[in-house]
């Protein structure tokens, strides 16, 4: 994600406060809205409790495909 999604991202999920006090309180890690309406992209350890947050409409490999690459493509999902 570029910094614009980043942002649309954290919009989505209700804005810099709402996703630093959900995060706060899924991770037990203290992080300021500030602090995310500075990110130009998700840092690394955010990822996976932000995919959790979001319930999965935001995957690991949509925030961060530098890191965890495309999505596995699911059997059932499989062109015949």
């Amino acid at each position: 994600m570029n910094r614009k999604q980043t942002q649309a991202l954290i919009a989505v999920l209700g804005g810099p406060a709402a996703l630093a006090a959900a995060l706060t309180e899924a991770t037990g890690e203290p992080i300021t809205s500030q602090a995310l309406s500075q990110w130009g992209r998700v840092p690394v350890r955010w990822v996976l409790p932000i995919e959790r947050i979001s319930l999965g409409k935001f995957t690991r490999y949509d925030i961060r495909e530098d890191v965890y690459g495309v999505a596995p493509v699911s059997k059932g999902n499989k062109a015949a």
